[in-house]
Order: C-alpha cells, then structure tokens, then sequence
C-alpha cells in the first residue's frame, strides 16, 4: 500500500502466506509505504524464496505504523524490514524459525516487548535485530537461540540504539 493518509488499513485476525517467486526478485507479502496502517493478530509466513525476499517492508517518512500481537514465522529473508518511517511501534509480537527477524534503520522506531527466538538457518544464519542507521529504541524484548554467523543476537551499524532491559 502506498500513500494511504487521511484514515488508516487494518489487518486484523489474519493469515498471510505462500507469496513467492520461483527465483529471489525482491518479493514482499506486505509493503507499506507512506502510510498509516495497523496490523494486529496475524501470522506472517512462508514470505518469499530467498534472502533477498522479506515478508514485510515498511518504509516512508509519512508511514505511521503499529504491529502488535503478530506471529511471523517461516519466512526465507528479512522477515521485517523498517527503515526511514516517520514512526513506527513494533511490540508484543512473536519472531520464530525465520532467517532473519528485524532489520530496523531510523528514528521513532520502538522496538519492544517481543519474542524473538530460534531465527537464522545452519547454512547461512543471521538470527535477531541489525540496525543500520538511526536512534531506534529497543526495550524489553527476549532475544534466545538465534544464530548467527556475523551478525550477533542485535548487530549495530550507524546506528545510536537505545536498549534497555533486553535478554
């Protein structure tokens, strides 16, 4: 979706799944673009074929966005890509059995109160949260038993991250 202001899309209670290519081509199951959207109760997965897919990008200096209470699992690439949002709050959700969970670039990114665990693969793992740029705030969340083979549970590049109370 791109573009949606004044109101707001809502996902709610939903399933999304099986979007993918036979080849990696960039494919997304959810893009959010300059908009305000809300997704709550969903299951994201099965997104893509490779790593240079992801199941969800959210991106825009005018998107507003708020996921909660959401299951993202199975997903081949970047599971959640957010970078450059005006805000964004990511809280109370569940990352398992993914490539890789969270890659976060910019400010009035939250990042907290979720469960983030068992992501990265043997041949090519990578695991939790890299942030690539900004002052996101990471706060609360249980990060266990993801791998990593140059990445780290939360890897740092550019970015001032505010972490607090993190396992």
């Amino acid at each position: 979706m791109h573009n949606v202001r004044p109101g707001e899309v809502r996902l709610e209670d939903s399933l999304v799944t099986e979007a993918s290519g036979w080849s990696s081509g960039d494919t997304f199951g959810i893009t959010v673009v300059d908009s305000n959207f809300v997704m709550s109760g969903t299951t994201v997965s099965g997104i893509g074929c490779c790593s240079d897919d992801g199941a969800m990008s959210v991106s825009g200096p005018n998107t507003v966005a708020t996921l909660t209470g959401n299951v993202f699992t199975g997903n081949p690439g970047i599971t959640l890509g957010v970078t450059g949002v005006g805000q964004a709050v990511i809280d109370h959700n569940d990352f398992h059995g993914n490539w890789f969970a969270l890659s976060i670039g910019g400010d009035n990114i939250t990042v907290a109160h979720n469960q983030i665990h068992d992501n990265g693969f043997n041949y090519d793992p990578r695991g939790g949260i890299r942030i690539s740029g900004g002052s996101p705030t990471i706060s609360g969340n249980v990060l266990r038993n993801n791998t990593s083979n140059d990445q780290g549970a939360i890897a740092i590049g550019g970015g001032a991250a505010r972490c607090w109370s993190t396992t």
